[in-house]
């Protein structure tokens, strides 16, 4: 019985070490910069920004569309000119987002 257990509790650690992101243990909230396409908004204080997102559980199931173009599409940016990345993570879910800036 107890090397059942132990069988059982090796292999639950096994799975959560590989569910939980390299970085972060229960919890990871970031921003991290993307591209910048070089495009000069006209006015820096009035550009339009677009979001788009995808979910990930146990990085082996993603569901949506993080890309680029479907931010600029949702938000109507024509002449993208920053790109950011958003990441908020919990054990075994991550959210990913991607915001466009441009015109």
């Amino acid at each position: 019985m107890k090397n059942k257990i132990n069988k059982i509790l090796i292999a639950v650690g096994l799975v959560a070490s590989l569910a939980v992101p390299a970085n972060a243990a229960l919890f990871k909230e970031s921003t991290i910069p993307g591209h910048a396409t070089g495009a000069i908004p006209n006015n820096i204080y009035q550009m339009k920004k677009g979001e788009s997102n995808y979910i990930s559980i146990l990085g082996l199931f993603h569901f949506g569309d993080g890309g680029v173009s479907t931010a600029a599409k949702n938000g109507n940016v024509r002449k993208v000119s920053f790109v950011d990345h958003k990441t908020t993570s919990y054990i075994v879910f991550r959210k990913n987002k991607t915001v466009v800036y441009g015109d």
